[in-house]
Order: C-alpha cells, then sequence, then structure tokens
C-alpha cells in the first residue's frame, strides 16, 4: 500500500480546474437560490437583464442580445417576463422604429436593488473568514477571468453556427 507521502504532488493547474469544476455550479446554485427567493423571484438570465438596464438606462434589445452569453430566444424570453411582471418598459426605438428599446420601471428598480442585497449576502457568506483581499486585488482577478469566459463563450458560439451554417 501506498503511504500518502509517496503519493505525487497533484499538478497546480489540475487542481484550479478541478476546484473551479466543483465551487463554480455550487455558487451558481446559491445564486439561483437567492433570486428565487425574491419578490417576484428572478432567474438568472433576468437578473442579467435588470443589472445591464441597472448599469445604463435605455438599451437596445439588440444591444442586449450583443452582449449576452444566451441565446437570443431565451434572451428573449426573460425580457418578456421581466416585462408582464412591470419590472421592464419595452418601447419602439426613437431613432430606429424597427429597433426595440428596454427601461427599468421603478419597480423594476426596487426588485434590482433586493437582488444585488440577496447577491452581495451570498457573497459575504462565502467570503467571511477568508483571507482579507481588498476589493482591487479582486477586480484585478474576477473582471478578467469574466471577460475571457464571454470571450471563449462567444467563440465556441460562432464555431456553432458556423457548423449549423455547413449541416
Amino acid at each position: 500500500m501506498t503511504a500518502p507521502s509517496d503519493l505525487p504532488e497533484p499538478d497546480p493547474a489540475e487542481e484550479h480546474s478541478r476546484i473551479l469544476m466543483r465551487v463554480a455550479p455550487r455558487i451558481s446554485h446559491l445564486q439561483r437560490e437567492a433570486l428565487n427567493q425574491l419578490d417576484p423571484p428572478l432567474g438568472i438570465t433576468q437578473y442579467g437583464v435588470l443589472a445591464r438596464l441597472g448599469h445604463g438606462g435605455t438599451r437596445s434589445m439588440a444591444d442586449m442580445r450583443a452582449r449576452s452569453t444566451v441565446t437570443f430566444s431565451t434572451l428573449s424570453e426573460a425580457t418578456s417576463s421581466l416585462v408582464r411582471q412591470g419590472l421592464v418598459d419595452r418601447v419602439r426605438s426613437e431613432q430606429d422604429r424597427r429597433s426595440v428599446d428596454l427601461s427599468l420601471t421603478p419597480e423594476g428598480e426596487r426588485v434590482l436593488g433586493l437582488a444585488r442585497e440577496a447577491l452581495n449576502d451570498i457573497r459575504l457568506q462565502l467570503t467571511s473568514g477568508l483571507p482579507e483581499v481588498d476589493e482591487e486585488q479582486l477586480e484585478a482577478f474576477w473582471r478578467p477571468l469574466a471577460c475571457r469566459v464571454r470571450q471563449v463563450l462567444a467563440e465556441q458560439s460562432q464555431r456553432e453556427e458556423v457548423v449549423d451554417d455547413n449541416v
């Protein structure tokens, strides 16, 4: 029988991949549960729409689609649900009558605030007791990682579109 000290050290890259694979879905689960407890309950995509609108006021549906990592039908369904709930207004663009503009309603702003609080509570629960890291260090790590994830997803989506076009 091999003694634990005789085992090879795990490859750090494999260890990081394993940790991400196990932790990311669990964090997503906690976030989905927190958003589902709101009144009205929100899905992750619905929260994403509200958050994007909360950062930039009115946005066109085309802009939302260009910045999203979900399919157009998923985004459209989430947006329609938010409109039905009175959280988002959808109006024809003044500049381009073929385009649809989205904006938060006052109720949408309220629910977005509740969602941000709920997600921040999750972050605080998960980071309590961990070594202190300042916000700039976290931002320097997470922002580029999030951008890279979006790039990889966009590249995959483009490759899938090319395959679909060739079929």
